[in-house]
């Protein structure tokens, strides 16, 4: 689910199925692992501070599944700094693969 996966649909929770991300706010950011600006809503992930981690000096978060309390990956406020070019970008979600799994936009068929 890394740079190379840019079909449309939601990530969701490898554990439990919750949905965590949207591919709308996917983009290529500066690791190996998916980026994303934004959770798919405000329950759908758990937020606990991380100030200081890996000596990153922008805000730093520890994000969670909202449901199963599965560990997703970091939230760092660095988006733009980092590439991406939305105009809501800010914050940069940066998910372990291990976590998510892909629904593909049903919509799209037939």
């Amino acid at each position: 689910y890394g740079s190379a996966h840019w079909d449309r649909g939601s990530y969701v929770c490898s554990r439990c199925s919750n949905v965590l991300f949207s591919s709308q706010d996917k983009f290529k950011g500066p690791c190996i692992w998916p980026s994303f600006r934004r959770a798919a809503r405000e329950d759908s992930v758990e937020e606990r501070d991380a100030a200081g981690y890996n000596g990153y000096t922008c805000a730093t978060v520890e994000l969670y599944c909202y449901q199963c309390k599965l560990f997703l990956g970091h939230k760092f406020e660095d988006g733009r700094e980092t590439g991406d070019e939305h105009v809501d970008a800010r914050w940069r979600c940066c998910i372990l693969t291990l976590s998510l799994c892909f629904q593909g936009d049903e919509s799209r068929e037939g």
